[in-house]
This record gives structure tokens, C-alpha cells and sequence, in this order.
């Protein structure tokens, strides 16, 4: 028997690294947890780009058409779920109409999980490209660059702030650089 072929992916039921199976004929089952690997039963969460205070951002593939998404998970354990969830659906709303280059697009929000355990996911655009952190990696910026950076960077909290909303995390690390614009 040759083993089916797989990519690496993170179980969406207990965290591991798991083999997800590439041609899609069987059900996937986890290597270490043997359940769904799957998230939502749409979503194969190819890796974990980020860490914050709150919570963990995936790149993961919408496996109905391919598309790369990111999937921010925030649990609720940080807070009253209830206004968490009330906030999140608000600006779920408004992300939803907001169309701005510089913005990833938003393509859903669900919650998931009970208990402890309970979780809204933003699932948005995938930005490829590096972070504003990684391209400044300790060294000085061309003068022009960091001024068009800034402007740009402007119009999109401009355009966040007309909307209603409020960026609460905004810094370098988390200001993605699209490849086809650098």
C-alpha cells in the first residue's frame, strides 16, 4: 500500500501538525487526534502566521475553490463573550461593505466551540507578501518609500475611521506588504 499524498496542515480540532490528505477522495482524519482536520468542514489551515495577545492567525485554503485566505481566531475567554461577540458581529458588518486597496477583503466571521472553548473567526484575504516589521528588519528606510508607506498607510486608517471602526493593533508587524507592490 503507498501512503496517500499529503501536506503538512494544523488539525483545526486540537492544534497539531497533521498530513492532509491532497486528493480529497476520503475523509481526513488527523494524525494525532484522528478527527476532521478540516475547519468549519471548509477550510484546510495550512499554518499558523501569527501570535498575538489574544489569538492565532492562520493561512488556510477555502477547499470549495482554492482561494488562500487568513483566518484570525480570537477566543472569548478574554473577555464577556457576549460584548466580544456583539462588537465582532458590528464590525463583521462593516468589513463586509468596506472596500480599500490597502484593506484585506473580508470574506466571513463565524463562532465556533462552546464553553472555554468558544471562538469567533474572521476569515479574510490573504495578504502575501512580508510584513512592514520584516522589511525594516533593524534597517533604515529610503526617505520616498517611508513617505508613500505612511500616506498609504494613512488612507486606510482614514478610510477604517469614515467606516466607524478602530484598528486596535496597529504596528509593523502587523502592516502587510502586498508582493505585486513593492
Amino acid at each position: 500500500d503507498d501512503p496517500k499524498p499529503s501536506q503538512p496542515s494544523v488539525c483545526a480540532a486540537c492544534g497539531a501538525e497533521t498530513g492532509f490528505p491532497t486528493d480529497n477522495l476520503i475523509a481526513p482524519r488527523c494524525d494525532q487526534c484522528g478527527a476532521d482536520p478540516r475547519f468549519d468542514g471548509r477550510y484546510r489551515l495550512d499554518a499558523i502566521i501569527g501570535r498575538g495577545a489574544i489569538g492565532v492567525t492562520y493561512r488556510a485554503t477555502n477547499l470549495a475553490g482554492g482561494a488562500s485566505v487568513a483566518i484570525k481566531e480570537m477566543p472569548f475567554r478574554h473577555t464577556d463573550p457576549e460584548e466580544v461577540r456583539r462588537l465582532v458581529e458590528r464590525e463583521a458588518s462593516v468589513l463586509g461593505q468596506l472596500r480599500h486597496p490597502a484593506i484585506p477583503d473580508y470574506v466571513e466571521h463565524m463562532v465556533v466551540g462552546t464553553g472555554k472553548s468558544r471562538a469567533l473567526y474572521l476569515v479574510q484575504e490573504l495578504i502575501e507578501g512580508p510584513s512592514l516589521d520584516d522589511e525594516l528588519d533593524g534597517e533604515p528606510m529610503e526617505v520616498e518609500r517611508a513617505a508613500w508607506l505612511t500616506a498609504e498607510i494613512a488612507r486606510a486608517v482614514v478610510a477604517i475611521h469614515a467606516a466607524k471602526l478602530l484598528h486596535r493593533d496597529l504596528k509593523p508587524a502587523n502592516v502587510m506588504l502586498r508582493a505585486d507592490v513593492r
